[in-house]
C-alpha cells in the first residue's frame, strides 16, 4: 500500500471527504446537467476498451456422483497451488467429495505440479488453453459431479473443517447456499485482518452474502442454466445479479474457514489502471438482461444493488480520462431512466439525484467522498 493510498483511507476515515462534499454539494446540485447524448457515450466506451458482449445463460444439466464438486481454476500459481491443493485434499470430513482443478493455459510450473495430484482418486487435472478465470470455473461446472458446488482460487487456501462445516448446515436446512467467515493473508500467507465474517450461524439474507464466489457451498441447480460470462473482468458480479437470486433458503456458518491471499498481480491490484475496467459497466447492463431473460425480476434491493454497482465502477475507474468516466456516467443515467425511474431510494438520495438530473459533478464529488 502506497503512502498516498494510505493517507487517503485516514483523511476518509476521519470524515474530511465527507465535510468537503458537504461544503461543495449545494453548488454542484445546480450545475447544468451533461449534455452527451447515451449513443456519444457508447461510442467512446467502446472506442475506448471493447465490450465482449458474451452472456451467462448456458444450458447443462449436472450430475450429483457426490456430495461436494470443488472447481479450482488455476493459472500461473506455482508458488501458492501446493498449499491450495493440500488443504482442500487434507479436509477432515465425513463427506464425499470430488475436486476438479483446471490448468488454464499456464506458462510456469503450474500444470506440472498439478499432474502430482493425478495419482488420488478423488481428483481430476484438465489442462486447457487459456480462457481466462470464467472459462477455466465454466470448465469445471460442467465436469461437476456434486450435489453441491463449491469454488476455491487456486492462490488461497482453506482450514481443515471446512467442507465439513459448510455441508453440515447445508445438509441440516437443505441449504441452497451456506457461507462461511473469510480471513484476509499476505502474499506469503500470513493472516492480517477478517475480510466477511457472518455473526452468527444460521439463516440469512442476500444483503449480508459476500459478493465472492468462494467460501460458499451452492446447490448445483444455480448453474444449471448459467456459467459464468467469459471474456468479462468482474465475472463475480453474477452472484448478486443471478446467483444469490434464485436461491430459497440461504444460510451462514460463523466460523472462519477460507484465507484469501491478497495477490498484488491480481485483478482487484492492478484493474484501475487497465482500458478494461469498463468492463464493470459492459457487465452490469450484460446480467441485467440475462436477469431479465431468466424472468428474475428487480425490487427496489436490486435497484439499491445497482446504486452501489455504479459508485464502485466509479471507483474501478477512476484513473481512466474524464471523458470515459463521464460516458459511463451517462450510459447508467440512462440506464436508470429507462428501467428505473419508479423505484427511489432513501440510501443513496444524492446519487440517484445526480443520476437521474445528469448532474455530472456531483456524481463524481459524492463517489470521491
Amino acid at each position: 500500500m502506497t503512502i498516498k493510498v494510505m493517507i487517503i483511507k485516514v483523511l476518509r476515515k476521519l470524515g474530511i471527504f465527507e465535510l468537503l462534499y458537504k461544503i461543495k454539494r449545494t453548488s454542484l446540485i445546480n450545475n447544468e446537467e451533461c449534455t452527451m447524448s447515451v449513443t456519444e457515450a457508447l461510442n467512446k466506451l467502446e472506442n475506448f476498451s471493447h465490450d465482449p458482449k458474451t452472456s451467462s445463460i448456458d444450458k447443462k444439466s449436472l450430475g450429483d456422483k457426490y456430495d461436494l464438486e470443488v472447481i479450482i481454476p488455476a493459472y500461473n500459481v506455482e508458488k501458492y497451488i501446493r498449499q491450495c491443493m493440500d488443504s482442500v485434499m487434507t479436509q477432515n470430513t465425513k463427506y464425499k467429495y470430488h475436486v476438479t482443478v483446471i490448468d488454464d493455459g499456464s506458462q510456469d510450473d503450474t500444470g506440472r505440479i498439478l499432474d502430482e495430484y493425478k495419482i488420488i482418486s478423488n481428483i481430476t487435472v484438465i489442462h486447457q488453453q487459456n480462457l481466462g478465470f470464467s472459462g477455466a470455473r465454466n470448465t469445471g461446472i460442467r465436469e461437476a459431479s456434486g450435489k453441491y458446488i463449491m469454488f476455491v482460487d487456486s492462490d488461497d487456501f482453506i482450514s481443515g473443517s471446512t467442507i465439513q462445516s459448510l455441508l453440515d448446515c447445508a445438509f441440516l436446512y437443505n441449504a441452497d447456499i451456506v457461507e462461511g467467515g473469510v480471513i484476509s493473508c499476505t502474499e506469503s500467507g500470513k493472516k492480517y485482518h477478517i475480510a466477511h465474517c457472518h455473526k452468527k450461524c444460521g439463516k440469512s439474507k442476500i444483503i449480508e452474502l459476500s459478493g465472492w464466489p468462494f467460501c460458499k457451498v451452492f446447490k448445483k441447480y444455480l448453474f444449471e442454466n448459467v456459467s459464468f460470462p467469459e471474456k468479462y473482468w468482474y465475472e463475480d458480479s453474477i452472484m448478486r445479479q443471478i446467483i444469490y437470486p434464485k436461491a430459497e433458503r440461504i444460510y451462514a456458518v460463523n466460523n472462519n474457514l477460507y484465507f484469501r491471499r491478497d495477490n498484488p498481480t491480481g485483478i482487484t491490484n492492478t484493474a484501475i489502471k487497465k482500458k478494461k475496467s469498463v468492463d464493470s459497466l459492459y457487465i452490469t447492463l450484460s446480467l441485467y438482461k440475462d436477469r431479465h431473460l431468466l424472468g428474475i425480476k428487480p425490487d427496489l434491493d436490486y435497484y439499491e444493488y445497482i446504486l452501489r454497482m455504479v459508485n464502485l465502477t466509479y471507483s474501478r475507474m477512476r484513473l481512466q480520462p474524464e471523458e470515459i468516466k463521464e460516458s459511463m456516467f451517462i450510459v447508467f443515467c440512462d440506464f436508470i431512466d429507462n428501467n428505473f425511474s419508479y423505484y427511489k431510494t432513501e440510501l443513496y438520495p444524492d446519487l440517484e439525484y445526480s443520476l437521474k438530473n445528469r448532474k455530472y459533478e456531483l456524481f463524481k464529488a459524492w463517489c470521491e467522498k
